[in-house]
């Protein structure tokens, strides 16, 4: 990736140089492996947050409908999983 932030000039306006920013990825084996298990780990923490989130939900909405139906003697919606 380059990246052109400018130019900068001597005091005397005779000379002037860009300022350039390049930069690599990593090419070691090294590199490409904590790259990728950072990957991989991030999306495993984002699935597994989604499924206990939408479990918990799901059990907190049927606990809160049965009680007010009647068919629970307290309200468990209330309760932490």
């Amino acid at each position: 990736m380059k990246v052109d932030f400018g130019w900068i000039g001597s005091q005397d306006g005779t000379r002037t140089k860009d300022i350039i920013v390049k930069s690599v990825t990593g090419n070691k084996p090294i590199d490409i492996l904590i790259g990728g298990s950072a990957i991989v780990f991030g999306v495993l923490w984002l699935t597994n947050t989604a499924f206990k989130n939408g479990a918990v939900g799901h059990a907190h909405a049927v606990d809160k409908a049965m009680y007010e139906l009647g068919l629970m003697a307290e309200d468990m919606s209330k309760v932490k999983y």
